[in-house]
């Protein structure tokens, strides 16, 4: 993972899950802010590209790296397309123009589940408590 990313979530889920990448600061951000740059984030699974949201949220607790500040950039999980499962994760940030800032900044890996459900139930069960 790269040391702009602090962690994401969720590592397993399904097409259409809110998928959300916390950020260790706006390092990257700021700079490029002040010059009045439009930046456009988007986050891609396995080269599947999603256009992601960034947000800025006050906390009431203070971590020693981030402060009181922390920076969520979200979008939403595209369709699977191919076999594989298992997709890397990465964050791509464009200017204006199109012009690219920052290329495929390493997230994590992606796990798609089909439906949601967990690898030991088939889609056609009914759910059974002590399988979740």
């Amino acid at each position: 993972m790269s040391d702009m990313i602090f962690g994401f979530r969720p590592e397993l889920g399904w097409a259409g899950v809110l998928f959300q990448v916390f950020l260790q600061g706006l390092s990257f951000y700021v700079p490029l802010q002040r010059q009045k740059e439009q930046l456009k984030c988007w986050i891609y699974f396995g080269g599947q590209g999603a256009p992601a949201v960034l947000h800025e949220v006050d906390s009431e607790v203070d971590m020693q790296s981030l402060g009181f500040k922390r920076w969520v950039l979200q979008c939403i999980v595209p369709e699977r397309r191919g076999s594989s499962c298992t997709r890397p994760v990465n964050l791509s940030v464009f200017g204006d123009g199109g012009k690219t800032v920052y290329q495929s900044i390493y997230i994590g890996i992606f796990t798609y589940r089909p439906n949601g459900l967990p690898s030991n139930l088939s889609p056609k069960c009914r759910w059974i408590v002590e399988h979740v």
